[in-house]
Order: structure tokens, then sequence, then C-alpha cells
């Protein structure tokens, strides 16, 4: 990141995955949307999936940021768990929260479109095992949401519920 002129240099050290889900309940908002934005960075790659996924308080305080009335938090907490849900682990933690689908569904819900791709990701990632799947093709309201984001005009999303549908309609639930 370019500091703006006249402003002091800052040099940040990489956080291990707990001291970041730790800095999450920072009483800073800022400090907690940098920890958010590095939880998602190291959430791409294989390595800082597996710590995140093996630090037991981060899919709990991920999901619960779903909730947020901050939009970008929302965004980002349902991008990393998207992430996490490609990892068999990642999808046993979340599925292990009750809380954890309906979450997701009020991201699906809202008008923010990134966040809606975020939340299919989720869904496609989470039915890619098949005690998954059967839980989650018997959740209520799931395929509505998921045929109503096939009336989106936008590629991506579109993309993204058809790739939802074919995970969830792999074998016969």
């Amino acid at each position: 990141r370019v500091a703006a002129p006249g402003s002091p240099k800052v040099n940040l050290l990489p956080q291990s995955a707990p001291d970041l889900v730790a800095l999450l309940s920072a009483g800073s908002a800022n400090t907690a949307h940098q920890a958010l934005v590095e939880m998602e960075k190291a959430s791409r790659a294989e390595g800082g999936r597996r710590s995140l996924v093996a630090c037991a308080d981060a899919t709990p305080r991920l999901v619960a940021l779903l909730a947020s009335d901050r939009t970008e938090e929302a965004r980002l907490a349902c991008k990393t768990l998207a992430s996490l849900a490609t990892d068999p682990r990642g999808r046993l933690a979340i599925n292990a929260l009750p809380d954890a689908i309906p979450a997701v569904f009020s991201v699906l819900d809202s008008s923010d479109l990134e966040g809606q791709q975020s939340a299919l990701m989720v869904i496609g990632n989470l039915v890619l095992d098949p005690p998954s799947r059967k839980r989650l093709a018997q959740t209520s309201g799931l395929l509505e949401r998921l045929f109503a984001s096939l009336a989106s005009s936008d590629p991506k999303t579109l993309r993204f519920a058809t790739g939802a549908l074919r995970n969830l309609s792999v074998d016969p639930v």
C-alpha cells in the first residue's frame, strides 16, 4: 500500500490466524476490518486456509460477521468462508454451526451483488461433500434462492448459481 505524502510509513508484520481472529474483536473498527481483509487474503492460499480452519474461533466469528450491518465486512467474511469451504475440514467447521446457513442466506438475500456471489460460492462449495449435500438439499428455501439467482443478468452470479445447482445435483439425495 502507498502511504499518503507526509504520512509515516507503516510496516505490517504477518499475523497468525489466532491473532487475526482475536483482532476481529478489537475495539477499533478499522483494526477489525484490516484483520478481516488479511484473513480473506490468507484464505486464498492452502496454508492460510489450513491455519484458519485449525483456529477454532475463526469460523464462528466469520459466520457472526455475515449479519454485520457493514456490507463490506459481511462480504469479506462470506468470501473467506467460501475459501474455507473448499477444504473438507472447513466444510465440517461451517456445517457444525447451526446458524451458518441462515447467515449465508442473509447475504444471498441482500442487495450486495458481490456478497450474493460469495454466498453462492459458499453454498456451491459446501455441497461438495455428500453429507453436506444431503443436509443442504433439505434446507428450507435453498432451491428457491438458487433458482432466483438464475434470474440475474450478471454473468458471475449466473456462473456461481449454476455451479451450486450442479454440485447439489451430483447424486440423488
